[in-house]
């Protein structure tokens, strides 16, 4: 298992449909599909998907994992070197 160099929590690296790596922590999550969710769950295979992590196993559709950017405390240190969008007047 690998460390977050930004926090120091463990992460689970999953390779994405279109190859990247997506750091994630590493517990599976029970989640439910569906438009109108507002989680993004990352599935072992690497599709990102829309919907709901719930707490309730018999509820959930399948298990998925949550990017460690939405959880990492020092998530904003590896976007300083990056341009940043300005709000538009």
């Amino acid at each position: 298992m690998a460390i977050c160099k930004g926090c120091g929590k463990r992460i689970l690296w999953i390779r994405s449909t279109g190859g990247r790596p997506i750091p994630c922590d590493p517990e599976p999550i029970p989640y439910k599909r569906g438009a109108g969710g507002r989680d993004r769950i990352v599935t072992p295979g690497g599709a990102v998907l829309a919907g709901t992590f719930t707490g309730d196993p018999d509820e959930a559709d399948s298990y998925g994992y949550r990017s460690h950017w939405s959880t990492c405390s020092r998530a904003d240190k590896f976007r300083a070197g990056r341009p940043q969008t300005l709000p538009h007047d």
